[in-house]
């Protein structure tokens, strides 16, 4: 089971998600509407929920590892 390690934002517009087994999967922002609005200090605000989610100080959603694998599969912009 993949377990989330680490949410960076280096790629602008885009959240990268590293995973226990050392795979990194980046997408961009607009999938996640709420992050996206979100300030750059407030998007350093984050925590990992049972290695399987994450959420921001900033906001009441949770956010499950398998939306950020869904938005790898849908259609780009």
């Amino acid at each position: 089971m993949e377990l989330i390690k680490n949410i960076k934002f280096e790629h602008k517009g885009k959240i990268s998600v590293c995973l226990s087994d050392g795979r990194i999967i980046i997408v961009p922002l607009s999938y996640f509407p709420t992050i996206k609005k979100l300030s750059s200090i407030q998007r350093k605000k984050w925590q990992i929920l049972d290695g399987v989610g994450f959420t921001f100080e900033d906001t009441d959603e949770l956010f499950h590892l398998s939306r950020v694998f869904n938005g790898v599969n849908a259609p780009c912009c």
